[in-house]
């Protein structure tokens, strides 16, 4: 019964490092559509939220059903705890992501004095995502709290900036555990 449970976590952090991948390429995807005005790409966010509110979903019945039939303790508990709360947060990356989408749809493309911002923004936050989440699967509190603290050390912050900065804040806080950056950030550059 005790294998089957460590099995059954091990699926559940497989599935949060997989959601985490696609909440950078959310990210990604967003701000390279809205800063190059790429209209198939913004037009591929919509699947790729509907893609991850359906992980989250198998996410949460995962934790549901190992909070029913194992009873978790301690770290256990803290682990399937973090995680229900981590997926509603990284679900609402996926949804802002595709909102991001609809802007590419209506608006004009941002002025090119703001282009390196926004695309560093997004390797702030991409970065912050990934470190959040290997916190968690390495259940690292000093990484988690390196994320919570972390600044992008520029003096100019917007509002969405510091929107998504919390988010990433909030996953980090929601488990206090360990970073890393993802390849799969195509078109962003590195941090």
């Amino acid at each position: 019964m005790r294998q089957t449970f460590q099995t059954e976590l091990r699926e559940l952090q497989t599935q949060m490092a997989a959601l985490g991948s696609l909440c950078a390429d959310a990210i990604a995807k967003a701000v390279h559509a809205f800063l190059d005005d790429e209209q198939e790409v913004a037009a591929s966010l919509s699947t790729l939220a509907d893609t991850m509110d359906e992980k989250e979903r198998d996410i949460e019945n995962m934790c549901l059903r190992l909070l029913l039939k194992q009873q978790p303790v301690a770290r256990d508990l803290r682990t399937i705890s973090s995680a229900l709360k981590m997926v509603t947060d990284m679900k609402r990356i996926g949804d802002q992501s595709a909102d991001i989408a609809e802007i590419v749809r209506t608006a004009e493309p941002p002025a090119e004095s703001r282009t390196k911002m926004y695309r560093t923004m997004a390797l702030d936050v991409i970065h912050m995502v990934d470190e959040s989440v290997d916190a968690f699967l390495q259940q690292d509190s000093a990484r988690a709290d390196a994320v919570i603290a972390y600044s992008p050390g520029r003096a100019e912050v917007s509002a969405a900036q510091v929107t998504s900065g919390s988010r990433a804040r909030t996953l980090a806080s929601s488990f206090r555990t360990k970073p890393v950056i993802s390849q799969s950030n195509a078109g962003l550059g590195t941090p």
